[in-house]
């Protein structure tokens, strides 16, 4: 049993199955965990799973004296800087030291994200209500992000929507994700159905921007698009006006830049690119049977999905 317990504490894609990612590290885990069963490449990640929590809390004891009373905006700022002040025990980090080594999330950035595992499932939604933090690379702001998103399980809002509810605010389990943020070189959205010219049933748009793809999310940028009929292997590409993208910033973060005056002509992807992401979100609105809306990115020849949710706009 403890040898269960120890594995149980941080999950790997190879090592366990989906329904340990659920029930123990959280819906946002356990989505990413499907996906991966799906063969759906999502960017690489580990998960660190409820009884890594515990843990922590029984080593260190921070929630001991803790009164938990109605006042929780008192609450969430006692509760985040206790959690900020003391440290992970040294036998926690060398677990996740080595898990990290071991799953080669060390060097690049990376996303900590909380997945509650109450989250996602179908009568609650905590969408919102917990912290993720965007690129930590050294050591110490990974453990720190990963204390931090404990804490905001005991933020204001999580705990009204708790107290809404009629559950626990003393019990709270958390699990969290950290996951490879991509160094892309090309990025985009892909929708499986039309949502301008829903009488489109065959065309599955893939739109693209060079570097990171949050030019193209934010409406910032305008983007190629592409109109891809998968059954003739048909593209239709229309070339947007590129002169800016957003590129990683080696302190983190993005930055803009200017595109490379020999990119400014080119098509984002060429036609077999285009063809391969719409085949993958044919993939994915199959398995999920919805149309969807899906980020995608492009590292070093390897294309990564990024997010997907279902279109909403469709008419029925």
């Amino acid at each position: 049993l403890y040898t269960e317990l120890f594995s149980m504490k941080i999950l790997t894609v190879l090592s366990h199955d989906s329904s340990l990612f659920k029930k123990e590290a959280g819906g946002k885990a356990y989505n990413l965990k499907r996906m991966i069963d799906q063969k759906i490449p999502v960017p690489p990640f580990l998960a660190v799973g409820n009884q890594f929590l515990e843990d922590y809390l029984e080593s260190t004891k921070v929630l001991l004296n803790i009164k938990f009373d109605e006042d929780f905006k008192r609450l969430e700022k006692e509760i985040d800087e206790i959690f900020i002040k003391t440290d992970l025990p040294e036998n926690l980090k060398q677990e996740l030291r080595e898990k990290l080594q071991q799953e080669k999330l060390i060097g690049g950035f990376l996303a900590v994200r909380s997945s509650g595992l109450e989250e996602d499932g179908d009568a609650l939604s905590f969408a919102g209500l917990f912290s993720s933090f965007l690129f930590q690379k050294n050591e110490e702001e990974i453990f720190k992000s990963l204390r931090r998103c404990w804490a905001s399980a005991y933020s204001e809002r999580a705990l009204s929507y708790r107290r809404k509810n009629g559950l626990s605010l003393v019990d709270i389990k958390m699990g969290v994700v950290i996951q490879k943020i991509i160094h892309s070189e090309k990025a985009g959205v892909i929708f499986t159905k039309n949502p301008i010219n829903p009488l489109d049933r065959d065309n599955i748009i893939v739109e693209g921007v060079f570097g990171q793809g949050e030019g193209l999310v934010s409406g910032a940028f305008e983007a190629d698009q592409y109109l891809v009929h998968l059954k003739e292997q048909k593209v239709q590409a229309t070339k947007a006006e590129k002169t800016e993208q957003y590129l990683q910033d080696s302190n983190g973060g993005i930055k803009k830049a200017p595109v490379p005056v020999e990119l400014k002509d080119k098509f984002v992807l060429n036609n077999d690119e285009a063809i391969k992401l719409a085949s993958i979100s044919a993939h994915i609105e199959k398995t999920y049977d919805t149309p969807m809306d899906i980020e995608w990115a492009k590292e070093s020849d390897e294309f990564y999905i990024l997010q997907m949710r279902p279109i909403t706009t469709l008419p029925h």
